[in-house]
C-alpha cells in the first residue's frame, strides 16, 4: 500500500512540478514585459522633465534679456526726476 501511495505522490508531484515550469516561464515573459514597460514609462517621465525645466530656463532668460535691454538702452525714466539724458 506505502509503495502504491509513494507512486501516486511522486507522479503527482512530477505533474505539478512541470505544470509549474511552464507557468513560471509564462510569469517570466510577463515580468520582462512589465519591466520594459517601466523603462519606457520612466524614460519619458525624465524627458518631459528635462524639457519643462529647459523651456522654463528659457522664458526666465527671454524676460531677463528683456529687462536687461530695457535698463541699458539709456531711455530716460518717466518717474526718476533726477535722471538727465545725456547730452
Amino acid at each position: 500500500m506505502d509503495a502504491l501511495s509513494s507512486i501516486m505522490t511522486l507522479a503527482k508531484m512530477i505533474g505539478i512540478g512541470d505544470t509549474g515550469g511552464n507557468r513560471l516561464q509564462v510569469i517570466q515573459r510577463d515580468i520582462t514585459r512589465i519591466e520594459h514597460n517601466g523603462v519606457v514609462i520612466v524614460r519619458t517621465m525624465l524627458t518631459g522633465d528635462l524639457l519643462h525645466r529647459y523651456f522654463r530656463r528659457q522664458e526666465a532668460g527671454a524676460s531677463v534679456k528683456y529687462n536687461l535691454e530695457t535698463a541699458l538702452s539709456g531711455s530716460p525714466r518717466q518717474d526718476s526726476p533726477r535722471h538727465t539724458p545725456h547730452r
